[in-house]
């Protein structure tokens, strides 16, 4: 059983439904803005999106490792901010149209690229919250 100091708040819960969508309004702001300059089927808005989320969700990791950020925090910022920012399932369907657009070399290097480059991007931000 979690010890009742280990259980979320309401408020707690709340933030982070907050930052969520907050997030889910930033990423949709952004990409809105790279679709708007950059006129191609391939997706930079999604990726840029994933990269960067997955670049502060390991900023924010890090600083909680190595630095004692409040688990509050991380939630918040983590998980709902990260979480409503980052979005995989546009990730997914954004493949789904690159293959129905006969698009393939370019599906696979996006699907395997963009895993990749997120995994990277959360690497050096662990990284550099490390040298922080």
């Amino acid at each position: 059983m979690i010890a009742a100091d280990h259980s979320p708040t309401f408020f707690l819960a709340l933030e982070v439904t907050l930052a969520g969508a907050l997030g889910a309004l930033a990423r949709t702001l952004l990409n809105d803005a790279i679709a708007h300059r950059v006129a191609s089927d391939f997706p930079f808005g999604i990726l840029t999106i994933n990269i960067t989320g997955s670049f502060l969700l390991g900023i924010l990791t890090g600083s909680t490792w190595y630095h004692g950020l409040s688990g509050n925090i991380l939630a918040v910022a983590g998980i709902g901010f990260c979480g409503g920012f980052t979005t995989w399932s546009t990730a997914i369907w954004e493949t789904l149209q690159l293959l129905r657009l006969r698009l393939f070399s370019q599906s696979v290097a996006y699907t395997f690229g963009g895993l990749a480059a997120s995994v990277g991007a959360a690497a050096a931000g662990i990284g550099l919250a490390a040298i922080l």
